[in-house]
């Protein structure tokens, strides 16, 4: 990874934090008096470099390991400069933003036990990685729809991330698991207590209708077994879950036959 740039990921996106020293003021014009250039020797200062840019790599090594999948690398990050409590408050919002987006890095190359150190990491010290705020309270969500379950599970162990906060599509983790078919984020979803109703505002989809609609056999008996509603209406058409499968099974039905 470079200083200095950003890096874009698909999933789980986030500005990488680099810390750059500041750069050295220029040299001395020749022009200037002797004792002009004395009493700036005597009153410089040496330029001091970014809050936490003291730690190694200025968090960009603790990025990378994450991103890798470096768990032996990470700890002994963690273990070693990032065990000493920050100083100020600047620089502790610095550390927060780089074990944040190391964990974010983490997340997005499914590399569970790192996240699992990273986050544990932090619990220790009482930080927030803002999993409950803003664009990261989704990230369960994209994990869901990527078929992470294994990102799922540590998100909503012990309720670092609700079942219930939505994408930009109104969808929650379990809703958008059920529209990509991805069977076993259904199960952990509804094992840490998914509304298994639960329905989006603009349409009043449910996860049934979704996987009834995407012909899913499997994460629609899922649904049904821990009680889904197989004849709730959304909005508009009216329609449920078992007039969704119906017309899917219709429609496949009609293709066999024209072949």
């Amino acid at each position: 990874m470079s200083n200095g740039r950003t890096a874009q990921h698909s999933l789980f996106s986030s500005d990488v934090v680099v810390m750059r020293s500041l750069s050295a003021p220029a040299a001395a014009s020749p022009r200037r008096s002797s004792a002009c250039t004395r009493l700036n020797s005597r009153s410089s200062v040496a330029p001091r470099g970014l809050a936490g840019s003291d730690l190694p790599g200025g968090g960009q090594e603790l990025v990378e390991y994450a991103n890798t999948g470096n768990l032996r690398k990470l700890e002994d990050l963690l273990d070693g400069a990032y065990a000493q409590e920050p100083q100020d408050a600047s620089s502790k919002a610095v550390r927060v933003a780089q074990l944040r987006t190391a964990a974010q890095r983490a997340m997005s190359q499914g590399h569970v036990a790192c996240l699992r150190r990273l986050l544990q990491h932090g619990d220790t010290r009482g930080y927030d990685f803002g999993f409950k705020l803003g664009n990261n309270r989704s990230s369960a969500v994209e994990a869901a729809g990527a078929g992470r379950a294994d990102i799922c599970r540590v998100l909503f162990e012990n309720g670092r991330v609700s079942t219930e906060v939505v994408n930009g599509f109104g969808r929650t983790a379990l809703l958008e698991a059920a529209l990509n078919g991805r069977e076993e984020c259904v199960r952990v979803c509804l094992e840490f207590g998914a509304n298994v109703d639960f329905a989006t505002k603009m349409q009043g989809n449910t996860a049934a209708h979704l996987a009834a609609q995407s012909g899913n056999i499997t994460v629609l008996n899922i649904l049904r077994e821990h009680g889904a509603n197989m004849n709730a209406e959304r909005f508009g058409d009216l329609k449920t879950p078992l007039t969704l499968h119906r017309e899917h099974v219709q429609k496949q039905m009609h293709a066999f036959t024209r072949k």
